[in-house]
């Protein structure tokens, strides 16, 4: 019975991806209003289990170093996570025993962070390259915490320049955007054709691209996003991995601004974060 039943579901599945194949796909406007109609959330709380890792033997270039696993370029662990839209975001990573033992926090283009071993402090803009060297992937704050809640990069003002296509391989629409509106790179995007979220993203050109994959999607109040994302910068072969999990704690946006603010602890040694440094 449970093998006729499963089945069915296959040949339902296969139906409706021949219904949508051999259907006229919507505009590209029409896509990007779908997107937008999406409800996703605007805050986030919760602690998440994260992955680093390098997949290019002698990969280390960044500060991180330091406190992931005895000076790999690797860490498997736990996190403190918060963000709010568009662009606060707060990071503490977490040892075996759950204290900080490293927090970075983004806010007003403004970067700080403390490693709490070393008592060292950094600052300076939080761009692209200033999260690389804590995270491994160049991604800016904002358009980090688009991906975390479940959207793409960007959805640009060339949605009309926009291609639209069924990818037969993957059995998901193809969503080409070109490059524009705070994202100087093109976006090929794969979206399940039914509730319309993304399942995997590219940025940039083949070999020179940042590929982001997102878990299944759950509902959470009247919202949905990801239960996990995952990011791989192929240039710098790294892949950073967040598995989120189908708890957290969430506030309408109404964070206070004061959490995303890292005052620097008495006797810290404290160092800039140059343009260009640690690349």
């Amino acid at each position: 019975m449970y093998s006729a039943v499963a089945a069915l579901l296959v040949l339902a599945g296969c139906s409706y991806r021949e219904q949508i194949r051999e259907s006229p796909l919507p505009k590209a406007t029409e896509v990007v209003s779908r997107l937008r109609a999406r409800r996703l959330s605007i805050s986030f709380r919760s602690i998440v289990r994260v992955e680093l890792e390098s997949l290019q033997e002698g990969n280390s270039d960044s500060h991180s170093e330091g406190f992931w696993a005895e000076g790999r370029d690797e860490f498997t662990g736990k996190m403190v996570l918060l963000w709010k839209m568009p662009s606060a975001l707060r990071i503490e990573f977490l040892s075996p025993f759950g204290s900080p033992v490293f927090v970075v926090v983004a806010f007003e283009n403004r970067l700080r962070a403390y490693s709490v071993p070393d008592r060292r402090f950094f600052v300076g803009r939080a761009d692209s390259e200033t999260m690389a060297k804590w995270l491994g992937i160049p991604i800016a704050p904002a358009l980090m915490i688009r991906i975390l809640r479940g959207d793409l990069p960007a959805l640009n003002d060339g949605a009309v320049a926009a291609r639209v296509g069924w990818d037969q391989e993957v059995n998901l629409v193809r969503f080409d955007l070109p490059a524009g509106a705070g994202l100087d790179r093109r976006q090929e995007a794969y979206l399940d054709p039914r509730r319309w979220e993304p399942r995997r993203v590219r940025i940039g050109e083949e070999g020179a691209a940042i590929w982001i994959r997102y878990g299944p999607f759950v509902r959470f109040g009247a919202e949905h996003r990801p239960l996990w994302v995952e990011l791989e910068d192929v240039p710098r072969g790294r892949r950073l991995r967040l598995d989120i999990g189908p708890k957290g704690s969430e506030a309408s946006g109404k964070f206070p601004d004061d959490l995303f603010w890292l005052d620097i602890p008495p006797g810290a040694a404290v160092f800039p974060l140059l343009p260009g440094a640690g690349r």
